[in-house]
């Protein structure tokens, strides 16, 4: 016989409890997490970090690569394109000759002047140096006193840099050439007259 079924020994069966009060329970409800100050900090540094930091140590980083990466001279076979300036005449023997655009900018050291009178007498200037100072006539006739005078003072042929051109006859026309000295090619080249 099954135990289950027997009556005699389930008494009361299902069990009846009798109702419990119990109070308040004994422990507090879970209190709310906590907020993490350190997680929040450490967020907002990194957001700090890659918004401004980043793209400045980036930027500085690429500067000096391409700067590195950058010759400090260019190759002698490139030849450099330009322009003169502007034309000052001072006096029927003087005129100031202002250099344009040259791009990439030379060293004067790299750079013949060619003064031509009249188209038949020829005379070719040397700078000494690449600071300030009289051009030396290197081959031809001595046609007049060339004198550079580098404007920016940073050694380099750039706007604004001047050839003081003094000496010359009056009542003449004259051609005056930019050579780039390792190739022999010609830069740039104008004319001018003097007044009588």
């Amino acid at each position: 016989m099954d135990p289950d079924s027997d009556r005699q020994r389930q008494p009361d069966y299902p069990p009846q409890y009798p109702p419990h009060n119990y109070g308040p329970p004994y422990f507090q409800p879970y209190p709310p997490p906590k907020r993490d100050d350190k997680k929040i900090l450490i967020i907002v540094l990194i957001i700090v970090i890659v918004i401004f930091v980043l793209p400045t140590v980036m930027a500085a980083v690429l500067y000096f690569v391409v700067i590195g990466l950058a010759p400090t001279d260019f190759p002698d076979s490139l030849v450099p394109t330009g322009t003169w300036g502007a034309k000052t005449l001072v006096s029927s023997t003087a005129i100031n000759i202002d250099f344009g655009k040259v791009n990439p900018e030379p060293r004067p050291v790299d750079l013949e002047i060619i003064l031509v009178r009249n188209w038949t007498t020829e005379g070719v200037y040397s700078f000494s140096g690449n600071d300030d100072g009289v051009l030396t006539l290197s081959r031809g006739v001595d046609i007049g006193t060339l004198t550079y005078a580098d404007l920016a003072d940073n050694q380099r042929i750039n706007i604004g840099d001047q050839l003081k051109l003094t000496g010359l006859n009056p009542n003449s026309d004259y051609r005056i050439i930019m050579i780039w000295v390792p190739t022999g090619d010609q830069i740039t080249s104008t004319g001018f007259s003097t007044p009588a």
